[in-house]
């Protein structure tokens, strides 16, 4: 894990189309420094970047850290901030290239790690793990779009006219409350806050919680927080505030986090099962407010249709670990085949150029 004042984040989620990336929002190119790492399973990508990461950090340069969805335990991306400087997993799911190769961005070449020779042995069970791990992806993102769909169907039933106006009228007035005009030319940040992961749904409160003293919890169990902080983004980018901008894994057009660091102000959707760290500043009840008006029968059917759809989540958290636990075996057959100690020299040769 990073050091404790890291921000940490995602880049990619996997979502009911597919893998979802905000790689090319993750960096300015005619301002920051990007070195895209190239290499295959087990070559080291995730632990140069933990390396120049940590000594960053030790060096005083704040960090971001960029998880990876496919597997938490590993990081695609870090960003150093202070030092305009990125670096980045760019192979696939997520390819990364170059938008002024020479000039801002260059390939850092991790493959040339690997003995290509011995790694001839491996070939044909890295063929057949590589096309099982791809095919529980596969899967994976099947449950998942069952699950969004039975999740928009509650929605577009809760969601009445009425109620949408009553959220707006909320947002609203939240805005009159906490927002106040920014830098017209304010930073915005576009990365996922959470993720459907091997491991579960993961929601990185503590990076919201770092960065904001006063915290809105925003009940989501129906799925309408997405649409207030939606609403409170768009005020919040129209008055020129710096902003973490946070998609929706499940619906990556709205915002399901924002936070707002030059106010310390944030706002996040929870739910029962995935609480904050600690107690919020506020907390808005979107859950009560759709449910007042409906009667015994639609509750009844709503929770049979939240938990259905917690079912199927739970399948394709079932897939994504099977997925997992296959690439895991991929990355054993390569491991030994990799010239570790080339890979953590490069790392601290990387580390002393950028350091001062």
């Amino acid at each position: 894990m990073m050091e404790q004042h890291s921000e940490t984040y995602f880049l990619g989620a996997n979502s009911p189309d597919g893998f979802y990336s905000l790689y090319d929002r993750f960096t300015d190119p005619r301002r920051d420094a990007l070195y895209i790492l190239k290499g295959g399973p087990g070559c080291g990508k995730s632990t140069f970047m933990r390396i120049i990461a940590g000594n960053a950090a030790a060096a005083g340069f704040p960090t971001e850290c960029m998880l990876c969805s496919g597997d938490p335990r590993s990081v695609d991306a870090i960003y150093i901030r202070g030092l305009h400087t990125a670096f980045v997993d760019g192979t696939a799911p997520h390819v990364t290239e170059p938008a002024f190769p020479g000039v801002t961005a260059s390939y850092v070449d991790l493959g040339a790690f690997y003995d290509s020779a011995s790694l001839a042995a491996e070939r044909e069970a890295i063929f057949r793990l590589n096309a099982a791990y791809k095919k529980k992806y596969d899967g994976a993102y099947r449950y998942i779009r069952a699950a969004a769909q039975i999740g928009e169907g509650v929605r577009m039933e809760l969601l009445t006219p009425e109620l949408r106006e009553t959220v707006r009228r909320k947002a609203k007035s939240i805005c009159r409350k906490t927002l106040v005009p920014g830098n017209a030319d304010g930073t915005v940040r576009y990365r996922f806050l959470s993720a459907l992961t091997c491991s579960g749904k993961i929601f990185l409160y503590e990076t919201a919680e770092k960065l904001a003293e006063t915290v809105y919890a925003v009940d989501n169990t129906c799925g309408l927080a997405p649409l207030l902080i939606s609403d409170i983004a768009g005020e919040a980018l129209r008055l020129g505030q710096s902003a973490v901008v946070c998609p929706s894994p499940m619906d990556p057009e709205h915002t399901e986090h924002l936070i707002l660091p030059e106010l310390s102000l944030a706002f996040v959707s929870i739910d029962p099962d995935h609480p904050l760290n600690r107690e919020p500043s506020h907390h808005v009840a979107l859950d009560a407010l759709a449910r007042q008006t409906c009667g015994k029968e639609e509750k009844l059917r709503f929770r049979h249709l939240e938990k259905l759809e917690e079912n199927v989540v739970a399948e394709a958290i079932e897939e994504l670990r099977h997925a997992n636990a296959l690439h895991d075996e991929l990355e054993r057959h390569y491991n030994p085949h990799v010239d570790f100690d080339g890979v953590y020299a490069l790392a601290d040769v990387y580390s002393h150029r950028l350091l001062p």
